[in-house]
């Protein structure tokens, strides 16, 4: 056969030692001819002084001293179109992978952490007891970082740019397929959860959620960009501020107007309860007002004097203008409006006061009418001290006069003296004639 029978003859093509030359151009060759070495030695090719390839006894393969190959000819031959895998030993020994010998390879535990640091390359992936393809996880005894859109990810996972995820995220919280979004800290000190498709109706209770542990801390804020400041706030326990970072009450509007929640509902300006002192406080130097709900369905409008600002509000500082009793009863000035639709405690100035009263008073001049002969109205006068249907002195001092019928009773009484006048004139000309007569 022919053959190369050291490396001097691959080196000058036209020595002959040992057997025939090999031409750059090629030779004829029989199905035994081959190029290599029969002793046990490597077999090596260079290009330019420089191994480009050595075949080892055994028959590896290393390619610019760094690729390893484990055999020019794989055991199994790489079937057409398929994507293997290759990887590579601490030799840098090449071992090409399918699917199945790529799971195995990632599912089986290492017998140590072979790599650290934040540039890890490759993540170390744990093994479970018992392989279940289709889930990959990382144990927490060797450092692994995921990095997408960046080589050099910092955390467990990093994602440079933009991403989308279809199903539910949770981040720092126990497995659950309740929420949509979560996030939350370790000591559960800040959160947001997003829930709104749960199939049942008791996921449905929020939408937003930040779970705090101090009530003075802003919950949730939107934030002027050009300004930098707060323009809407919900502090931990549940006040709401408006062109304010600290409500003062329930739901505040700047520096002006609060909405206290308690056992008395109120709107106020410049006005606000002070739960910890259990007093009324103004917010700032000056008057304030409030419009209260208070718990027996009764409301009150106040005004209230100036003051100090955080001043305390005492009830002297009070005027009660104006206030409906739960029966819509209304008193202005006084609350005292139990046997009243209207109550006033002052002076009431009116252009004109209609009043509806029935009967009035023309029944006097009916004939049916029993009018008092003078001596009876005397007796009934000097017995009464008060004229008949009038209201005493002590019930007007007691209950009030009743405008309507007190009219019409002084009416009454106008018409009764104009019947007696009449009376009297009567008799005065019949006296007349008696005297003209006698004459």
């Amino acid at each position: 056969m022919t053959w190369l029978t050291s490396i001097a003859t691959a080196q000058n093509p036209n020595s002959n030692a040992g057997g025939l030359n090999w031409k750059i151009t090629g030779n004829q060759a029989t199905a035994s001819d081959f190029i290599g070495t029969t002793n046990n030695q490597k077999l090596v090719f260079k290009c330019n002084n420089v191994t480009a390839l050595e075949i080892t006894p055994n028959a590896e393969a290393r390619f610019m001293e760094d690729v390893v190959l484990d055999k020019l000819k794989p055991v199994i031959p790489m079937p057409i179109g398929e994507v293997r895998i290759v990887t590579s030993d601490n030799n840098g020994k090449l071992t090409s992978l399918d699917r199945s010998g790529l799971l195995q390879s990632i599912y089986t535990s290492p017998s140590t952490c072979i790599s650290t640091g934040v540039n890890v390359g490759l993540p170390i992936w744990s093994a479970l007891a018992n392989a279940n393809f289709g889930v990959l996880y990382t144990g927490i005894d060797c450092p692994a970082r995921v990095g997408i859109g960046t080589n050099n990810p910092i955390s467990a996972l990093q994602v440079v740019g933009t991403g989308f995820f279809q199903g539910n995220l949770g981040v720092n919280v126990a497995p659950t397929t309740t929420e949509v979004l979560k996030i939350s800290s370790t000591i559960n000190r800040t959160s947001i959860e997003i829930i709104n498709n749960h199939p049942t109706a008791f996921a449905l209770k929020y939408g937003i959620k930040n779970i705090v542990n101090n009530p003075n801390t802003i919950a949730y804020s939107v934030t002027d960009q050009a300004t930098n400041q707060d323009v809407f706030v919900v502090k931990g326990d549940g006040s709401v501020g408006i062109g304010t970072t600290n409500p003062l009450e329930v739901f505040q509007i700047g520096e002006e107007f609060t909405f206290h929640s308690g056992g008395t509902k109120s709107i106020a300006r410049n006005y606000y309860f002070d739960n910890a002192q259990n007093v009324s406080r103004r917010i700032r130097a000056g008057a304030a007002s409030a419009l209260r709900f208070n718990e027996g369905g009764s409301i009150d409008l106040w005004t209230i004097t100036s003051g100090p600002a955080g001043s305390i509000i005492a009830p002297a500082d009070i005027n009660k203008g104006l206030h409906i009793a739960n029966n819509g009863n209304v008193g202005i000035g006084t609350t005292a409006v139990n046997d009243a639709k209207l109550s006033v405690e002052g002076i009431i100035r009116a252009r004109r006061v209609l009043v509806n009263v029935t009967p009035w008073a023309d029944y006097v001049f009916e004939p049916t009418y029993q009018l008092m002969s003078i001596s009876q109205l005397e007796n009934y006068v000097t017995a009464n001290k008060h004229l008949p249907n009038m209201p005493t002195a002590e019930q007007v001092e007691k209950e009030g006069a009743d405008l309507g019928e007190i009219n019409r009773v002084l009416v009454e009484k106008v018409e009764e003296l104009t019947l007696y006048i009449i009376e009297l004139n009567k008799r005065m000309e019949l006296l007349e004639v008696e005297k003209n007569t006698k004459k």
